[in-house]
C-alpha cells in the first residue's frame, strides 16, 4: 500500500436519531470523547447528565456501555495501528528511493573524478587569461596616455610650422600671423620637452632624450616664426602708446621660455621706444601750437614745461610697458564666442605671470635714459642763465617737486633718479652761489652809500 492510498481514520458510524436516540447520544459522545482513560470517564458521566426521562436521571447499566466503549476504542485502535503500519512501508520505500539516488550520485562523482583537475585548471586558465587582458588593457590605455602626452598630432605639427620640403612655403608660413592655435601647439610641445627632460633626469629613462631629440626640427622652426612674429609686432612699439593685444602678450609671455628671444625682444623695446622717446622730446619741444621752446625765455615755465612732459612720459610708458610684459596680469578671457581671442591654459612655466617690477622699473628707466642727457642738459644751460635768487629758488623747488615723484615711479636705483638728484644739486649750488652774488652786490652798494 502506498501513501496515496491511505485515508485518515475514520469514527464510528452514529446510528440514526430515529432508531435509538440514547444510542445517538452516546455515540455521539464517544466519537467526539475517545481517547485516554480520564476521557472515557468523562464521557460516561455526561451521558448520564444527559440522558433524562421525565426530568429524572436515567440510570443505565455501566458494563455494557463501558464494554461498547472498549469496542469502540479498540476498533479505532486498530485502524489507526494498520494505517501507522502502512506509513512505516511507505518511509522503508522512500529510504530505498533515497539510498539508490545517493548511489546514483556516488556513481556521477566518480565518474567525474578524471575530470576534475582538467576542468579546475581550465577555469584557472581563464582567469589567468582574463587577468592577461585586463593587463593588457591597462598597458594599451597607458600608452595612449604616453602618446598623448609626449606626442605633438600632425595638425599641431602643421600649425607650428613643419612642412615638407618646400623652403618656400615654409618661408611664407614663418612671416604670418600667428593666432591662439599656434600658440596650444607651442605651449603642449614645450610641455612636452620639460616632461621629457624631467623624464630623462629624474627617472633616468633615456626615452626622454628620444622624444627631446624628436622636438628638434619642430622646435626650431617653430621659435623662428615666434621669433619673426614678434619682431614684427614690436613695430608698433614705434609710435605713440598704441593698445597692445592679448595675443601680443600672449607672445611676449610664451617668449620668457627662451631667454635667448626675450633678451633680445626686450632689446629691441628699448632700442625702439628710446628713440620714440628722443623724437618725441624734440617734436614737443619745437613743434605743436605748445611748443616747449615757445617759453625758453620765461626760466620757471620752461623747466616746468620740460619736466612735466618727462614725467608725463615714464607714467605712460610704464602703462604701456607693464602692460605688455604683464606686470599687472591681464583679464583671463576676451570673450566666451571667440575662439581665436579666447584665453587659453598654459603648461605650468609658460602660465601669465608677473614680469618683476623691479625689473619693468629698470626697463623704462633704460628707455629714458637717451632723452635725459638733451633734458639734463637744457636744464643746466637755464640754469646757468639765472641771475636772480628768487627764480633760483623757485627752479629748484620745482626739479626737486619732479625728482621726488620719479623717485616714487622708477625707485631710487635708477639712472634717471640719479641724473635728476644731481639737478637738483647743481640747481642748489646756482641758488647759493647767485644768492651769495647778490648779497656781496648789496654789501659793496651799502658800503658805497
Amino acid at each position: 500500500m502506498s501513501i496515496s492510498e491511505l485515508s485518515p481514520p475514520t469514527s464510528p458510524t452514529l446510528n440514526a436519531p430515529e432508531e435509538d436516540p440514547i444510542q445517538y447520544k452516546l455515540d455521539q459522545i464517544i466519537n467526539s470523547g475517545l481517547g485516554t482513560d480520564q476521557e472515557l470517564t468523562d464521557s460516561w458521566y455526561a451521558i448520564e447528565e444527559l440522558l433524562t426521562e421525565d426530568g429524572d436521571i436515567v440510570e443505565l447499566p455501566t458494563k455494557p456501555l463501558k464494554t461498547l466503549l472498549e469496542a469502540k476504542t479498540l476498533a479505532f485502535f486498530e485502524d489507526y495501528i494498520d494505517r501507522m503500519s502502512v506509513l512505516d512501508q511507505c518511509l522503508e520505500e522512500i529510504e530505498d528511493v533515497v539510498k539508490q539516488a545517493r548511489t546514483k550520485i556516488d556513481q556521477i562523482e566518480s565518474g567525474l573524478e578524471p575530470i576534475r583537475d582538467p576542468i579546475y585548471q581550465l577555469l584557472d586558465t581563464l582567469q589567468n587569461y582574463e587577468m592577461q587582458e585586463q593587463t593588457i588593457l591597462n598597458q594599451i590605455e597607458i600608452s595612449n596616455n604616453f602618446i598623448e602626452k609626449f606626442t605633438l598630432k600632425e595638425e599641431e605639427i602643421a600649425i607650428l610650422g613643419e612642412f615638407d620640403d618646400n623652403e618656400e612655403e615654409t618661408a611664407g608660413r614663418q612671416t604670418d600671423e600667428l593666432n591662439w592655435k599656434f600658440f596650444k601647439a607651442f605651449n603642449k610641445m614645450e610641455q612636452i620637452r620639460r616632461d621629457a627632460l624631467e623624464l630623462l633626469v629624474k627617472e633616468g629613462h633615456p626615452i626622454g632624450q628620444d622624444i627631446v631629440n624628436s622636438l628638434v626640427e619642430v622646435s626650431e622652426i617653430s621659435y623662428k616664426r615666434l621669433s619673426n612674429w614678434l619682431k614684427d609686432k614690436l613695430n608698433i612699439l614705434q609710435s605713440g602708446y598704441p593698445e597692445v593685444s592679448l595675443l601680443f602678450k600672449w607672445g611676449v609671455q610664451v617668449a620668457k621660455s627662451d631667454s635667448t628671444l626675450f633678451e633680445s625682444i626686450i632689446s629691441t623695446i628699448i632700442d625702439i621706444r628710446s628713440k620714440f622717446i628722443l623724437a618725441n622730446f624734440y617734436q614737443n619741444l619745437t613743434k605743436g601750437g605748445r611748443a616747449i621752446d615757445y617759453n625758453a625765455s620765461d626760466s620757471n615755465r620752461y623747466i616746468g614745461d620740460i619736466l612735466a612732459w618727462l614725467h608725463s612720459t615714464v607714467v605712460e610708458e610704464k602703462d604701456l610697458l607693464f602692460n605688455l610684459l604683464c606686470i599687472s596680469p591681464p583679464e583671463t578671457n576676451t570673450g566666451d564666442n571667440d575662439e581665436e581671442n579666447t584665453f587659453i591654459s598654459l603648461p605650468e612655466g609658460l602660465k601669465f605671470s608677473e614680469y618683476p617690477e623691479g625689473d619693468g622699473l629698470t626697463l623704462i628707466d633704460q628707455t629714458l635714459q637717451a632723452v635725459l642727457t638733451p633734458i639734463s642738459t637744457k636744464i643746466r644751460d637755464t640754469l646757468q642763465n639765472l641771475d636772480h635768487p628768487m627764480n633760483s629758488f623757485q627752479i629748484t623747488n620745482l626739479i626737486q617737486f619732479y625728482t621726488n615723484l620719479l623717485l616714487k615711479l622708477l625707485g631710487p636705483a635708477s639712472v634717471t633718479a640719479e641724473v635728476f638728484e644731481g639737478l637738483v644739486k647743481d640747481s642748489t649750488d646756482i641758488f647759493f652761489k647767485i644768492s651769495e652774488d647778490e648779497m656781496t652786490q648789496m654789501i659793496a652798494e651799502a658800503q658805497v652809500i
